[in-house]
């Protein structure tokens, strides 16, 4: 994938090297609003980005088409945990036996809205405590579910692609 970026100058040891400009950040608009461009896919546990470029595109190194269309940048954080990779997660961010710990309390009218205890609106049934693993769990479920080059537009995204890459 770095290959396709173009480099620059850095000064090390008062002297230029060439490095990869890995910072260039490009917005492919014409396949983010194209709705033919894009197919929606469902990662299933364990599955790894190039092993999804392999089953969509008969091509695993074609995994860096999933990450930029996805603006994924850490496909070690930021892509779909298998449910035990999720578990070592938790227990790695919150400590050993912390996973049904309180993370946040919720409204149960928008679960998406986060409050403060109020043990009154407990007793209600008005709010919700949400533990670091349904947290987690949460978040993970968002990510399980991405958005990628339908497979008929492959080449073309590339060749776009490295036409704004060089811009």
């Amino acid at each position: 994938m770095f290959k396709l970026f173009p480099t620059m100058g850095y000064v090390v040891d008062n002297r230029v090297v060439a490095v990869t400009d890995i910072f260039r950040k490009i917005k492919l608009s014409s396949f983010a609003t194209n709705e033919l461009a894009l197919v929606d896919y469902t990662i299933e546990a364990g599955q790894t980005p190039e092993e999804v470029a392999d089953i969509l595109y008969d091509d695993p190194k074609l995994f860096w088409t999933i990450l930029v269309i996805n603006d994924i940048v850490d496909p070690y954080n930021e892509w779909y945990y298998s449910p035990e990779d999720l578990e070592l997660l938790v227990e790695q961010k919150y400590g050993a036996g912390n996973s049904g710990n309180t993370h946040h309390w919720i409204t149960l009218d928008n679960p998406l809205v986060c409050v403060e205890y109020d043990s009154a609106k407990l007793a209600a049934g008005e709010i919700k405590e949400v533990s670091h693993l349904e947290h987690e769990q949460y978040e993970n479920d968002v990510r399980q579910n991405i958005s990628v080059v339908n497979p008929k537009f492959i080449q073309d995204f590339i060749v776009e692609f490295r036409r704004l890459i060089d811009e």
